[in-house]
């Protein structure tokens, strides 16, 4: 079971106190050996008050341990989705496995150690930032959500939405080929476990362990269009979704311009 967030925290507290309170009021002192004459009608009178008390409780208000896992499993199902590559709401398989949860967070990690002008030049930052802006227009006005961009490294960003109980589970698409991605992945699932969970990929139009194991990569046209026979029909795109969850309370900040990446 996941640990009670500090609003959880509060709720369960208020609840005891309440019915603590209730009972102790109408209890009587069983250790009080003052002379007290009350008639004993006045104690019948008291027993049923509490016998009322309980039965109220029972009927209105769940078991303790039911309220404390619902509202585990509450937080249990608040999901981030992570775009990587696939900066689309249609065929992604990432989007389409958190929809089932209660909350999700579309989440995009903007590594300063990729978009640096050693590694991209200003024009592939300026599309990656209009695609980020259209995505993000795209989720408000079709689901009324929001993309949640944050500028820095992937595996902390992660990390720390994690801990601080924003979300409880990630979701992503694997990684086929590129060294620096598998890198940052593993970085991810081996610091969650638990948490990181990884669905196929839609990057590609066949999946690439098939595909090698029918044998060398070919490097001619001819030959590409040999294995595909053997691979088959391409597999339909997934549909967007109908509805997107809503998003866990979170400020968002703005995309950030091109100027703050260094171009």
């Amino acid at each position: 079971m996941s640990p009670l967030c500090g609003a959880d925290a509060a709720l369960f507290v208020g609840i005891t106190r309440a019915k603590y309170s209730d009972v102790k009021r109408l209890t009587p002192n069983c250790f009080d050996c003052s002379d007290n004459t009350a008639d004993a009608a006045h104690s019948t009178l008291n027993r049923e008050r509490i016998s009322h008390l309980r039965l109220h409780t029972l009927i209105t208000t769940p078991p303790l341990r039911h309220l404390l896992a619902s509202l585990a499993s509450a937080r249990a199902m608040s999901t981030a989705v992570w775009f990587r590559k696939n900066l689309r709401v249609h065929d992604n398989a990432a989007l389409t496995a958190a929809c089932d949860d209660t909350s999700v967070l579309p989440l995009y990690c903007l590594d300063p150690a990729w978009a640096t002008p050693q590694i991209v030049g200003p024009n592939r930052c300026r599309f990656l930032l209009e695609s980020l802006a259209d995505l993000d227009e795209t989720l408000q006005s079709k689901y009324g959500s929001r993309l949640h961009v944050v500028v820095g490294d992937p595996s902390e960003t992660i990390s720390n939405l994690i801990k601080d109980g924003t979300v409880t589970k990630v979701v992503f698409e694997e990684e086929i080929a590129e060294p620096r991605e598998l890198e940052l992945e593993k970085r991810v699932v081996e610091a969650h476990p638990d948490e990181a969970v990884t669905v196929p990929s839609t990057h590609l139009l066949y999946d690439a362990g098939a595909a090698l194991a029918k044998g060398a990569p070919p490097t001619k046209m001819p030959g590409m269009v040999a294995l595909a026979a053997k691979l088959g029909t391409v597999a339909k795109p997934l549909p967007a979704p109908s509805a997107i969850p809503p998003r866990p309370a979170l400020d968002t900040p703005p995309l950030p311009p091109l100027q703050s990446l260094g171009r």
